[in-house]
């Protein structure tokens, strides 16, 4: 069909299972009600392998449900290419727009739950417009603008939960403009320094993140609790890495724009709890998300405390004395507590557990304790102390023998 005016190229009106395959339609004027295909309140119907070329718009479906529109080129010079009104849940895949005068890309008004995907526009007017359409998925989709002072994408009036992702625009206007609703920005190039936003309106700018965790020898730290939190500490998400040591791809906020500029959710604390014995827990601030990234997380071994010096604050024991038991310990990590253990009548008894005072890397353990063993009795005592992963500890066993404290007397003798 082609060279016509004022008419529809083709058009189906209240029907279902239709397809329309191979067609190529041009024509050189219309308006948005005389498109080169109409598709008017047709469900689960088949458009494909079409090329749609003129002045207006090319493929206009509305009140429509359950179609799908694949592998179809575009060209409009005046008005928008691709327009939904008032349809959802239609599946378009494989377009190329092409405005040459004044002409746009997609056009969604009271539009949901429509997937569009791999779709190149490049156009002199808006790239994608949302207008009272909401939950929205565009995938894989490039918008090029040929004129100054044009827009990629625009939400306007109560358009919210539409999502783009893995996709590239770049316009010589605005590559965002938002008037009103919550929406997505995942995983998309766009020139962050050319955007507007008003009032209540709001895009959260996402990338992907995928975390793996793995042992210190490399094996996958399988059912290890990963938990993310944002710069001001508020809770993003929390998963368990899988058999393979991967947690599930995670859509991240770098940050949300608004009428007041951005908020920036970046940079994240990251941390990864185990079970395993002798694993230490991890946790980083440095989780800087600006892009699409991987973050690998390896669990360290954790190593015990170590002791290096134990004395007593005396080197003449007696019976009553109060001596202070002393031991130096140090940690890769960090020192958590300690447990003095003293034997003064056969069987050791065990002080409570202390934390170290100020904990740290390195750190003295002492205990006070009053001597009762009788003199000659050899005294023995040992120091146990853990650190902040719960590997224990405990000091050579130490001893020294309990001195008679009670001086020589004088009895008196005789001369024979």
């Amino acid at each position: 069909l082609s060279n016509f005016a004022a008419f529809v190229g083709i058009k189906t009106q209240d029907s279902r299972n239709i397809n329309i395959f191979n067609n190529v339609i041009n024509s050189f004027s219309g308006t948005l009600n005389q498109p080169e295909m109409y598709i008017l309140r047709t469900n689960n119907s088949n458009v494909s392998y079409n090329r749609l070329l003129g002045a207006s718009t090319n493929l206009l479906i509305w009140d429509s449900y359950n179609n799908l529109i694949e592998y179809t080129n575009s060209t409009s010079t005046s008005a928008n290419s691709l327009v939904l009104i008032n349809s959802s849940l239609n599946n378009i895949n494989e377009m190329l727009i092409n405005t040459s005068t004044s002409g746009g890309g997609i056009n969604l008004v009271q539009s949901h739950n429509n997937s569009i995907k791999n779709v190149n526009i490049e156009h002199k007017s808006n790239g994608i417009i949302f207008d009272l359409s909401s939950d929205n998925k565009l995938n894989n989709i490039y918008v090029r603008s040929y004129t100054s002072n044009t827009n990629s994408t625009k939400f306007i009036t109560n358009s919210a939960n539409n999502i783009i992702s893995n996709s590239m625009l770049n316009s010589t206007g605005k590559d965002l403009t938002t008037i009103s609703g919550y929406n997505y920005f995942r995983n998309v190039s766009f020139n962050q320094s050319s955007n507007y936003a008003s009032g209540s309106a709001i895009v959260n700018v996402q990338w992907y993140l995928d975390v793996n965790v793995s042992y210190y020898n490399g094996s996958a730290a399988a059912n290890t609790n990963v938990t993310l939190f944002n710069r001001t500490s508020i809770y993003y998400f929390s998963d368990l890495a899988g058999s393979d040591g991967l947690v599930a791809r995670k859509n991240t906020t770098e940050y949300i724009f608004n009428g007041t500029g951005k908020i920036t959710y970046t940079n994240y604390t990251v941390t990864a709890n185990t079970s395993a014995p002798g694993i230490l827990n991890y946790s980083s601030s440095a989780l800087n998300i600006t892009t699409n990234m991987q973050w690998n997380i390896s669990l360290s071994l954790n190593t015990a405390p170590n002791y290096t010096q134990s004395w007593i604050n005396t080197s003449l024991p007696i019976l009553g004395d109060l001596i202070n038991f002393s031991s130096n310990w140090t940690d890769d990590t960090s020192l958590d507590s300690f447990m003095f253990s003293i034997n003064q009548s056969g069987t050791y008894v065990n002080a409570t557990s202390r934390a170290f005072p100020g904990a740290g890397t390195s750190n003295t353990a002492s205990n006070v304790t009053r001597i009762t063993a009788p003199p000659g009795y050899n005294l023995t005592w040992v120091f146990w102390a853990n650190d902040s992963g719960n590997s224990w500890n405990v000091t050579p066993v130490q001893s020294f023998i309990i001195l008679d404290s009670t001086p020589p007397q004088w009895i008196a003798g005789s001369i024979q």
